[in-house]
């Protein structure tokens, strides 16, 4: 990623640097980035590099939702979307190495097409890690990656730090080393110890748990 020089609210996030996919912050919003796995709703109008339009979410009167990271839309707009904030406004341009390619969306994208995105996110919520996908566990900021693809299961030993904290005050930060499925005999929150099973070596993460995402099953 790198800023492009002639103006600083453009960047250049194509994996190469070539250029291939630019987002111009609008708008920059509030928050956090969302992360893989968040579910985003935003509104878009995609335009052609003459500014034909081809599509709007605002004239359907209906957002657009969709989960980061599961190739449901095109790379560019996914990946632009992961480099804005709740509330902001950016536009894309997406050569065709991050929207349709060669072949195109025919009838309505010609093959090789540069587009253009105009996008406004309008909401996001972090990765739902409960077991029971209820929200009790949210994935709301990944401060450190993880390493490998191998995540931790039922009877692995972890090391871990923890700080919890409640209403800006720290209630815990500590070290600490346990067996996932007897975190209680180390007074782990139920909520940490379900999200282990999902973050990989060395990931630092921030959750939010709700209530039905702290208290065991009694």
């Amino acid at each position: 990623m790198r800023l492009i020089s002639d103006t600083y609210n453009k960047t250049d996030l194509s994996l190469d640097g070539s250029g291939s996919l630019v987002i111009e912050t609008i708008k920059e919003g509030s928050g956090t980035f969302p992360v893989s796995g968040s579910k985003v709703k935003i509104h878009y109008t995609g335009t052609f590099e003459d500014g034909t339009k081809f599509d709007s979410s605002y004239d359907r009167k209906q957002p657009l939702v969709f989960t980061l990271a599961q190739g449901t839309v095109i790379k560019g707009l996914e990946m632009g979307v992961s480099n804005m904030k709740k509330g902001g406004r950016a536009v894309l341009t997406c050569f065709p190495q991050y929207a349709y390619g060669e072949s195109g969306y025919p009838p309505k994208i010609p093959p090789n097409s540069t587009l253009k995105f105009d996008v406004e996110l309008l909401d996001w919520i972090g990765e739902d890690l409960s077991p029971n996908e209820d929200g009790g566990i949210e994935k709301v900021e990944v401060l450190q990656p993880g390493h490998g693809y191998l995540t931790p299961k039922d009877g692995s030993q972890v090391d871990i730090h923890i700080r919890g904290e409640f209403e800006g005050r720290v209630f815990e930060d500590r070290d600490v080393s346990f067996i996932i499925g007897e975190g209680s005999e180390e007074n782990i929150i139920e909520g940490v110890e379900r999200s282990l099973v999902k973050l990989r070596s060395k990931e630092c993460v921030r959750l939010k748990i709700k209530p039905n995402g702290v208290c065991r099953n009694s």
